[in-house]
C-alpha cells in the first residue's frame, strides 16, 4: 500500500501519485481471453492532459460542466474519464448501447440523464458516434457527440481542481424508482477510496480483476479508481463477455494470479451454474484473497455453493467478503472482516416481518438466514430508525441511515429529491436492516415490502422460494404488489423456457405450493414470461417499479386474447399469454 508522499485530495492527485510510483503499474484490457490494450498510469496521465486541452476549447472554459461519457469498458473509457476531470469538467458515465438491444430502449435509458444534467457534450467510442448522433437527435437534445480518439491530439492542459469541486455525477441504477444523478465531489470519492483500501488491507503486490461496468459505482469507484488509488495492476473485461462465458473471468484471475475481485451475488451463482467441475479443477484461484460480494442481497446458499464448486481450484471459503454500499455514499458503507468468510444469523421470519429479530435455529420451520455485512468502513456512521423517525436498538428492524465524509451532498439539479433523503444530517438509504453485535444485516428495501392480509413479506424472500422451483429460468422471478379489492395482492412474474402447456400449469402450481407451504400465503396471479423479459437496470438489478406496468400489459393482452376467442389462461396462471 502506498504510504509515501502527500495524501491525495482529488482524483487527479491519485493519478499523479500512481504514475510517480517507481514500479510499473497499469491496466490490461481484454476481449474474451485476448488482451487488446495496455495503458500504464503514466500514459493515462499524459493522454488525459491532451484530451483536456481539446475539451477546454470546446467548452469555452466552462467550469464544472457535465460531460456524458458513453464508452464500453476500454482504454478510451479511462482516458475520457480522466480527460474530462483534467479539463475541470464533471464526467457523467452512461451505459453504452447493448448488443442486440433496440436503440429506442437505449434512448429511453439515457434520456433522463442527458436532460436533467443539461448535457451539451457527449464523449463516445469511435464506433458508436454515428449511432449516438442519431439517438441524441431523436431525443431532441442539443448535445454534440465527439469521439474520445479524436481528442487525443491536443496539447496537454491540466486545470486545477479542489476537493470541494464536483468530480462525478453517478446515475443510480433505478431499481425502485426513476434514476437520479448522485453528485460526488473529489473529496468525497477520495475519502471512500481510502476507506476501501484500509478495509481490504491493499498490498503492493495485489492485482484486481474486474468485469463490472465502468458506468456503475461498484465497477468505477470500487474497482477502477480503487486500483489507481493504490497504484496496483488491474485487469478489465466487458460485462457481456462475463455474462456469455463466466469462465473467462476466473481464467484471468488464474492466469495473472489476481488477488482482488468484486461481483454481485448473482454473478457467483452464474459461475456455479455455468462452469463445470472439469473446468473448475483446471483453475488455480488460491491467490484470490478477497472476493467481494455486494450490490444486491447476499445469499448465503449461493456463496456456499460457489465456494464448494471452486474449492477444487484452491478457492478458500474465507475469501468470500460480503459488503454493503450505495452510490449516495460514493460506494462503501460496511465491510465484513477479511478472512472470516460468510457469517449469518438465523431468525424467525414472521417476527422479522413485524420488525423484531428473534434468533432461532436452521431446523425451525419459520427460520430465515440473513447474511452479516460487517461494520462501517472508516469515517462512516450508521444508525437505524423506525417509521416515526425514532432511533432503534439492536435487534429491531428499521431504515438504515448513514453519514460521513464520503456521503453525497445531493442529487444533480433535483432539490426535491435531495431534501427527501436527508434527515437532520443523516442520509436515508431506503434499505431495511438490523444490527446484531455491531454488525449490519440488510433484509430488503422499504419499497420492496409487500403487505398481504396484514402480513409483511420481503420481495426477495418470495422470489428465492419461487426461483427454487424446477423450470424457473436461473431463479429469475419478480414479486410485486398490485391493488385488489381495496388492498394489496401478491403477483409473481417468473421467467421460463418451458413451452408445453401442461408443464407450465404444473410449474405455476408448484410456485403456489412453495409460497403457501413456507410463507402461508399464495399469489393472486403467477405470470410466466420468456427469459430476458423481466425489466432490469444496466447493472442487472430488477427494476421493480416497472413490474406493475409489465403485469398490466400482460392483463391487457389476456383480455384482448379472450375477446377475439383465444383460449383463456384460466386459474390465474397466465400460461397462455406468451406460449
Amino acid at each position: 500500500m502506498i504510504t509515501s508522499g502527500p495524501v491525495p485530495a482529488t482524483l487527479l492527485d491519485i493519478l499523479r501519485r500512481a504514475r510517480s510510483c517507481k514500479r510499473t503499474a497499469g491496466m490490461r484490457f481484454f476481449r474474451g481471453a485476448r488482451e487488446v490494450d495496455y495503458v500504464s498510469y503514466d500514459e493515462l496521465y499524459e493522454d488525459a492532459g491532451r484530451i483536456a486541452g481539446r475539451l477546454a476549447e470546446r467548452m469555452a472554459g466552462a467550469r464544472s460542466e457535465r460531460v456524458a461519457l458513453v464508452v464500453p469498458t476500454s482504454a478510451d473509457y479511462v482516458r475520457g474519464f480522466f480527460g474530462i476531470l483534467a479539463a475541470g469538467a464533471v464526467p457523467v458515465p452512461l451505459p453504452p448501447p447493448i448488443r442486440f438491444s433496440s436503440l429506442r430502449r437505449f434512448g429511453d435509458r439515457i434520456r433522463g440523464a442527458l436532460v436533467k444534467s443539461d448535457i451539451r457534450l457527449v464523449l463516445a467510442s469511435e464506433k458508436i458516434v454515428p449511432i449516438l448522433e442519431q439517438i441524441v437527435a431523436s431525443l431532441g437534445v442539443s448535445a454534440q457527440v465527439v469521439s474520445v480518439a479524436d481528442l487525443r491530439q491536443g496539447a496537454p492542459d491540466w486545470h486545477e481542481v479542489s476537493p470541494h469541486d464536483p468530480a462525478l455525477v453517478q446515475y443510480t441504477s433505478g431499481s425502485t424508482s426513476l434514476p437520479k444523478g448522485v453528485v460526488l465531489t473529489h473529496g468525497q470519492i477520495v475519502a471512500n477510496l481510502r476507506s476501501i483500501t484500509l478495509a481490504l488491507d491493499v498490498r503492493d503486490d495485489d492485482i484486481a480483476c474486474n468485469w463490472l461496468p465502468l458506468f456503475h459505482d461498484m465497477g468505477l469507484i470500487g474497482c477502477l479508481l480503487g486500483s489507481i488509488y493504490s497504484a496496483i495492476d488491474q485487469l478489465l473485461l466487458p460485462a457481456d463477455d462475463f455474462t456469455v462465458e463466466p469462465l473467462t473471468w476466473l481464467r484471468l484471475i488464474d492466469c495473472y494470479r489476481a488477488t482482488l475481485a468484486v461481483a454481485p451475488n448473482w454473478a457467483y451463482v452464474h459461475c456455479t451454474n455455468r462452469i463445470q467441475h472439469s473446468d473448475a479443477k483446471l483453475l488455480d484461484l488460491s491467490r484470490w484473497r478477497a472476493a467481494m460480494n455486494g450490490a444486491e442481497m447476499v445469499d448465503a446458499r449461493g456463496a456456499r455453493r460457489f465456494a464448494q464448486r471452486f474449492r477444487v481450484a484452491g478457492f478458500r471459503p474465507e475469501a468470500m467478503l460480503p459488503v454493503y454500499g450505495l452510490a449516495e455514499a460514493s460506494l462503501a458503507v460496511t465491510f465484513s472482516t477479511l478472512g472470516h468468510g460468510v457469517t449469518s444469523a438465523w431468525v424467525r421470519g414472521r417476527a422479522l416481518s413485524h420488525g423484531v429479530v428473534q434468533l432461532t435455529t436452521p431446523d425451525e420451520a419459520d427460520s430465515k438466514e440473513v447474511v452479516a455485512l460487517g461494520t462501517p468502513v472508516s469515517g462512516v456512521e450508521i444508525c437505524l430508525r423506525g417509521g416515526e423517525g425514532q432511533g432503534l436498538a439492536e435487534g429491531m428492524v428499521g431504515e438504515i441511515l448513514i453519514r460521513g465524509p464520503s456521503v453525497m451532498s445531493g442529487y444533480d439539479r433535483d432539490v426535491e429529491a435531495t431534501n427527501a433523503v436527508f434527515r437532520q444530517g443523516w442520509l436515508g438509504t431506503g434499505d431495511l436492516g438490523f444490527l446484531l453485535d455491531g454488525e449490519l444485516y440488510v433484509v430488503g428495501r422499504a419499497k420492496e415490502m409487500i403487505v398481504v392480509r396484514g402480513q409483511n413479506f420481503y420481495s426477495h424472500d418470495i422470489e428465492a422460494l419461487a426461483g427454487d422451483v424446477t423450470g424457473v429460468w436461473s431463479r429469475n422471478t419478480m414479486a410485486i404488489s398490485v391493488p385488489a379489492d381495496g388492498t394489496e395482492a401478491l403477483v409473481l412474474l417468473a421467467e421460463t423456457r418451458e413451452r408445453d402447456i401442461n408443464r407450465r400449469q404444473r410449474l405455476v402450481a408448484s410456485m403456489h405450493q412453495a409460497l403457501s407451504a413456507t410463507l402461508g400465503t399464495s399469489p393472486l396471479d403467477v405470470v410466466l414470461i420468456r427469459p430476458g423479459e423481466l425489466p432490469r437496470t444496466s447493472s442487472g438489478k430488477l427494476e421493480r417499479y416497472k413490474g406493475v406496468s409489465l403485469y398490466e400489459e400482460h392483463c391487457s393482452r389476456t383480455r384482448y386474447d379472450a375477446e377475439i376467442g383465444a383460449r383463456p389462461a384460466g386459474d390465474g396462471s397466465a400460461v397462455a399469454a406468451d406460449a
